[in-house]
Parts: C-alpha cells; sequence; structure tokens
C-alpha cells in the first residue's frame, strides 16, 4: 500500500507518514487569515524522482489548521499527485478539473490540473486543490462555476510566476489565493436566502410613465447582458426591491450565484464581487469598480437608481475579448514588473436609451392585470415561457442555416421570429447563450452578422 509523505523542503528529502500524523514542514506551511468555509488549499507536483510531491498548504486560519489533521493533508498530495501521474496532460493552456469525495476524511476536494514547471525548467503536471467539508458541498456546487473561473485566473498568474522567478512564485501568489478566498466565501455567505415573490417587486406597484420608461430599460438590457446587473443607490430598500424584480427573470440556479444588501454588513454594501448574475451597491456611479466589472465573465448592466439611467459594460459577443485582453494587461504588470496604465472610466459605459418592445409589452400588460399574486406571477411565466420559446427557435433556425449555408441572415433571423427593434434580438441572443454558450461569439464572425449588434451611444 502506498504511504503519504511531504518533502522536507529544507533537508530535500521526504518523509514517511506510515499513517501517522507528523506535522509538515513549516517552510511549506502558510496562512490566509480568512475565516472561511474552504479548509485549506493545496499546490502538489508529481516528480519523476520522488514520486507525488506536497509543494504548499494554504490554511484558511489557524483554526481550520487544526482540524485539518496533517494526515488527510498528506493523504490528499497522494492522491493528486497520483491523479497528475496518470493524467495525460492535454496541452500546455488546458487545465483538467476534477472534484473529489474522501468519506473517510470528511473532505471534498476541488482539484484544478495543468502544466507548470520545476525548478530547472523541466516541465511537469500540478494540481491546487480546494479542500472543504463534506457538509458544505451542497452549497458550494451553485459557485462551482465562479470558483472555476477564479482559479484558472489564478492558474496562469502562478505559471507565468513560475517562468519569471520560480524560487518566489509560490510566496508572491499568496496575495492572490487569498483574494480568491475572500470572493468565493463573500459569495458563499451573502446568497439569495429564498424564493422572490412577486409582491415584494415593482411588478406588484403602480408606477408612473416615467418609472415605467426605467423600469422597461433596466429589463431589457438585464436580459441582453445575459441576466447579469448591479443596481446602485442610496437607499437599501430601494435597490434592494430593483434587485428582486430583475431577479424575477433570473433563474434558481443563477439567484444562489447573487446577493441583496444586508442591512447587518456594512463592508459588504461597499463591496464589489466578480462575476455575480444580481448584487447592489450604495454607492454611485464614479465610485464603481469599473475595471473590476470589466474583468466579469459576462457583460454586466449597471442600473443607477441616482439618476434613473441604465448603462452596459458589453454584449455577450463583445466579452470574451475583453475579458482576455484584461488577463493579458495583468499578466504582462507581472512579467514586466510595471504598473501598466489601465484605469476604465463610466465615461466608457454604454446608455441604454431603448427597450425592447416584448419588454413594453409584457409591462403593458400585467399592469392592466388585478393585483393578485397568483395571476401575475402565472402571467410572469407565461412570459418567460415566451422568451425561452423564441430562444429554442432561434437556436433551431441557426443550425438548420448553417448546415445549408453556413452562414445567417440577421433579417432571415427577425421575420422568423417575428421580432421587431433590434433591442429585442440582441435579449433573444443573450438568452440563447444559456443554452448555447459562444453562440454570440460565432454570429459575430458571419458577414451578414459582423458590427449588426448596435453599441448604444457613450455618455
Amino acid at each position: 500500500m502506498a504511504s503519504n509523505f511531504v518533502e522536507n523542503q529544507d533537508q530535500n528529502n521526504r518523509v514517511e507518514t506510515n499513517g501517522e500524523d507528523i506535522p509538515l514542514s513549516p517552510s511549506v506551511v502558510s496562512y490566509l487569515g480568512v475565516d472561511t468555509f474552504i479548509a485549506a488549499i493545496l499546490l502538489s507536483t508529481w516528480d519523476n524522482v520522488v514520486g507525488p510531491k506536497l509543494c504548499h498548504v494554504w490554511y484558511g486560519n489557524h483554526v481550520d489548521s487544526q482540524k485539518m489533521k496533517e494526515k488527510c493533508i498528506l493523504h490528499v498530495a497522494n492522491l493528486t499527485g497520483r491523479n497528475l501521474f496518470d493524467d495525460d496532460g492535454e496541452g500546455e493552456g488546458i487545465i483538467n478539473y476534477k472534484l473529489l469525495l474522501l468519506p473517510q476524511h470528511d473532505v471534498v476536494i476541488n482539484c484544478y490540473i495543468f502544466r507548470g514547471c520545476l525548478e530547472n525548467g523541466r516541465p511537469t503536471l500540478y494540481a491546487f486543490s480546494i479542500l472543504l467539508p463534506t457538509k458544505n458541498l451542497d452549497d458550494f456546487m451553485p459557485i462551482y462555476q465562479i470558483c472555476e473561473t477564479r482559479v484558472v485566473e489564478v492558474v496562469a498568474k502562478f505559471r507565468l510566476l513560475q517562468l519569471k522567478e520560480f524560487v518566489t512564485a509560490i510566496q508572491n501568489i499568496y496575495y492572490e489565493l487569498k483574494a480568491f478566498v475572500l470572493h468565493i466565501d463573500a459569495l458563499f455567505n451573502e446568497k439569495f436566502s429564498s424564493a422572490i415573490e412577486i409582491s415584494d417587486t415593482l411588478l406588484f406597484k403602480p408606477c408612473s410613465r416615467e418609472e415605467t420608461f426605467f423600469l422597461e430599460r433596466a429589463i431589457t438590457s438585464h436580459l441582453q447582458t445575459c441576466r447579469c446587473s448591479i443596481v446602485i443607490g442610496g437607499d437599501i430598500d430601494h435597490v434592494n426591491l430593483m434587485i428582486r424584480t430583475l431577479a424575477i427573470f433570473n433563474t434558481e440556479k443563477e439567484l444562489r450565484c447573487s446577493r441583496i444588501i444586508q442591512k447587518i454588513d456594512e463592508q459588504v454594501k461597499q463591496s464589489y464581487l466578480p462575476d455575480l448574475y444580481l448584487q447592489g451597491l450604495l454607492l454611485k456611479l464614479e465610485a464603481l469598480p469599473i475595471d473590476d466589472i470589466a474583468r466579469s465573465q459576462r457583460p454586466t448592466t449597471i442600473i443607477s437608481l441616482h439618476n434613473g439611467e441604465v448603462y452596459r459594460t458589453a454584449l455577450p459577443d463583445q466579452q470574451a475579448a475583453i475579458t482576455q485582453g484584461i488577463l493579458g494587461i495583468d499578466l504582462t504588470k507581472i512579467w514586466t514588473n510595471t504598473n501598466i496604465s489601465f484605469n476604465l472610466s463610466p465615461q466608457m459605459l454604454t446608455i441604454v436609451e431603448e427597450s425592447a418592445w416584448l419588454i413594453e409589452e409584457f409591462l403593458r400588460e400585467i399592469a392592466a392585470l388585478p393585483y393578485i399574486e397568483q395571476i401575475r406571477t402565472e402571467y410572469v411565466e407565461h412570459f418567460k415561457q415566451k422568451i425561452d420559446t423564441k430562444t429554442c427557435a432561434l437556436i433551431e433556425f441557426i443550425e438548420a442555416e448553417r448546415k445549408l449555408h453556413d452562414t445567417v441572415n440577421i433579417d432571415d433571423i427577425k421575420n422568423y421570429l417575428s421580432i421587431r427593434r433590434d433591442s429585442d434580438l440582441i435579449a433573444i441572443f443573450a438568452a440563447s447563450e444559456y443554452y448555447k454558450p459562444g453562440l454570440c461569439s460565432w454570429l459575430n464572425g458571419q458577414p451578414s452578422y459582423r458590427g449588426y449588434l448596435p453599441s448604444g451611444t457613450n455618455h
């Protein structure tokens, strides 16, 4: 039976555990100083001479270090190390993801395998492993995708740090891991706690014409940016009311990656978290971290209750290129050790001036209904089914056209879906990303589609 071990980096030999709890060498242990549900993060590798090797372990805090026994840490390092040996290593830029359950240790391992290098420059496989108690698995799964996105960025920076100066790479990745843990922990603790009732939204309240015009643009842009929005304002109740209204159009899974403002936590009110679907901030537009918002994997709508304006960062077909460009700048800053100027201002956002006809019709018809929760709730569900039907029809139409012509004509799509405005078409395209990720990016490369999506007006 294979024994678990850790290399003593001070003496450059490995220590056999033989099932016993042997303290880890201080040189391979760090504390992030964060009270988090994540028990530890491990970095392990495969060495052709000594086999599986624990490079470093980062504990959330000292309490976690006492709960997570060394024997468990070494067992995980041994297990992931041997998985690296068995992994075929698909390519230099490929990251493989694994979710492992260890009932004997009551722990779940979220493992990210990637290709890095040893001190002599020879390539080898590494693994970042996130350890959390089994009891937290159900709450962790909804934010798994966000976790995956953030770890990919950490891996890219770690690989670059290895190439730049191998001996300091582990030390320098500390702050990236701490920021990652703070982000994931906030998502874990601040998600929506209950279902949204229509009586708690603007869809159950009489609105003036001006308020309706603002709501039309807010919902339209929310749908156009893949149901990802930030609401800013000066009053907690008003901000949360708008968030609950937009939440009506999000799935239950998406709401578990969203949050409302908590009155009991002043710090949470002011902190932006990337890649949430919905969140509220008690900030003005000028105080928003536009750089961080642009890094999100999805485009973002910004709804300002201060001035009644609606903004967006990009459209679905543009966001991937923007995110890759920003990550490229981050990596360049690490490699050159320079502070490259990269400051996005609110003036670079797009003002949303046109609402979708589908939304105008929806709000007009729901306003005519009696103020009975069941009736209005059923009408909202009917409208969401209508959007889904058009989305599925769009995907089927595009797939059929691709087989026949390998190109898609926008006018044909609008006629087929009975769509009146460009803003309606953008909302349907964005909805298609839920079923067919990357569809908008593919369409943007088609001659009949390139440059079609309106960019709006910059303010």
